[in-house]
């Protein structure tokens, strides 16, 4: 409903300065009623909308979005890699090295997916500094190596990462659709974790993902 109300708001005013930001946050809003596939190319409409404003954060707050909602809702690998190039050029383009501190381990992530050893980005020094000094940077990090080594069935690297994801703690919405992705896996490394080790904490943290995720469900009806 509320996105609903933002764009109709835009396309009344004609507004075209704020209309990426709300392309952005309202398509990740629609992902929990509307098949995440059929989204992604409203991303890419916010884009270029934010581009032809002249506004390159919300552009790239829009490439961002794309890129890692299509990863989790997978999207064929070698597709997404095309697709990330492109994201990760912008972003270089505009030396928006917050942005790139967050994606560059997904596209890690998809080169050990698909057996690459090497990845095809290089981290340029300040990227590795700027995400150990941005806790919400440090945060989608520890996600993303403990996905990663989830998949990979690396238990002692897997634990070691989400013991660091957990330690973040961090509640923001600013991660919106994603965010239930990052519940899902933490979930699952969680029921892992407890099977091998026995702590109730575990058992708790599993409890807690399992609890959001019926309760996104649960919105949709």
């Amino acid at each position: 409903r509320y996105v609903r109300i933002g764009r109709n708001l835009l396309d009344r005013i004609g507004s075209k300065e704020v209309a990426g930001e709300v392309i952005a946050i309202g398509t990740q809003i629609m992902c929990f009623l509307e098949p995440v596939q059929a989204t992604l190319e409203i991303h890419v409409q916010g884009h270029d909308t934010a581009m032809a404003a002249g506004d390159t954060h919300a552009a790239l707050y829009n490439s961002a979005c794309y890129v890692a909602t299509s990863f989790w809702a997978g999207t064929k690998l070698s597709v997404w890699r095309k697709q990330y190039a492109q994201a990760h050029r912008l972003g270089e383009e505009h030396s928006h090295l917050t942005f790139l501190a967050h994606i560059i381990q997904l596209e890690k992530n998809v080169s050990m997916l698909m057996g690459t050893k090497d990845s095809n980005v290089t981290e340029i020094q300040y990227v590795q500094d700027l995400r150990e000094g941005n806790p919400h940077a440090s945060y989608t990090f520890a996600l993303q190596k403990m996905y990663i080594s989830f998949m990979l069935r690396e238990y002692e690297q897997m634990k070691a990462f989400a013991e660091k994801y957990f330690d973040f703690n961090l509640h923001t919405w600013a991660l919106l659709y994603l965010h239930t992705a990052h519940t899902f896996y933490a979930g699952l490394v969680s029921f892992w974790v407890y099977r091998q080790s026995n702590d109730p904490m575990w058992a708790e943290r599993a409890r807690k993902a399992k609890f959001m995720m019926k309760k996104w469900a649960d919105c949709n009806e």
